[in-house]
């Protein structure tokens, strides 16, 4: 059992996990280990924790609806949310002022009325 352990540990020592540590949004590059978003002219935006987990679940899935309860639960901001909880709204709203040209006519993070928000890149 211990060699079996040994060799098992060794193996998965030398297996290195691909990660992707950034991601291209529009004109923005997200930096996942580091949590911002930095555009080309070199302005850098830090995000919340809530922030950059919800705008990566988006990001990962293009074009998929999501609902509020599906970004609240991936958020983790309370525990117990009710169907009318607007957290969500709030924290869409703040990152559209991030890395939206335009917030009040977003490109990137769109709402699709009584379903959701998807993301388009």
């Amino acid at each position: 059992m211990a060699r079996a352990r040994a060799v098992l540990r060794r193996r998965r020592d030398r297996i290195k996990p691909h990660t992707v540590s950034t991601m291209q949004i529009g004109d923005w590059t997200f930096d996942l280990q580091l949590r911002r978003i930095c555009n080309s002219d070199g302005l850098t935006v830090p995000l919340t924790q809530s922030e950059a987990t919800v705008l990566r679940f988006l990001a990962q899935s293009p074009g998929v609806v999501f609902s509020r309860e599906d970004i609240l639960a991936v958020a983790r901001t309370r525990q117990h949310a009710g169907k009318d909880d607007r957290a969500v709204d709030t924290l869409i709203k703040r990152l559209r002022r991030k890395i939206e040209v335009a917030p009040s006519n977003p490109t990137h993070i769109l709402t699709e009325w009584g379903k959701g928000y998807t993301f388009q890149n």
